[in-house]
């Protein structure tokens, strides 16, 4: 069997207006959805339903542990851009997958929209962990080049 993509061969990014959050560092899950909504409608004199579906964007979440405060910079500029305070801010989130062919995907996710953004102390022995909910419109995926 081939080998397979592994988790250790995937890192995340976080862009702020051209810039690495370089604070977010230690992400242990990152999952991604391309969001297609299937409609159906029913007309007179057919025996079945017709299908469509209208592409709604990306959506996915992603948890990281922090090492620094300097997550808390990222946190207050979402806060900023969501009460339009820094309306100008622009977040892109990049995904690199190294496969062990030596293939390479880099997945780029423009003007991400996020959402809540928990903070979870599980107990004295556990690391805290910040999740991130996001949504966006467009992605680019590049082939066998870093960014």
């Amino acid at each position: 069997m081939e080998q397979r993509l592994l988790g250790q061969d995937v890192t995340v990014r976080v862009i702020r207006d051209g810039t690495v959050v370089s604070e977010i560092t230690a992400v242990g899950t990152f999952g991604d959805s391309m969001d297609v909504e299937i409609k159906d409608e029913g007309f007179l004199g057919r025996t079945s339903q017709d299908f469509s579906e209208v592409f709604d964007g990306y959506s996915g979440d992603l948890e990281f542990q922090t090492a620094s405060a300097g997550w808390t910079d990222f946190a207050e500029a979402v806060r900023a851009r969501a009460q339009r305070a820094d309306p100008g801010i622009v977040f892109n989130v990049v995904r690199s997958d190294q496969y062990a062919s030596g293939d390479s995907s880099v997945f780029v996710y423009h003007d991400v929209a996020w959402g809540q953004i928990p903070t979870t102390v599980g107990g004295r022995k556990e690391f805290a962990k910040i999740k991130l909910q996001w949504k966006c419109s467009e992605r680019t995926v590049v082939k066998n080049q870093l960014l």
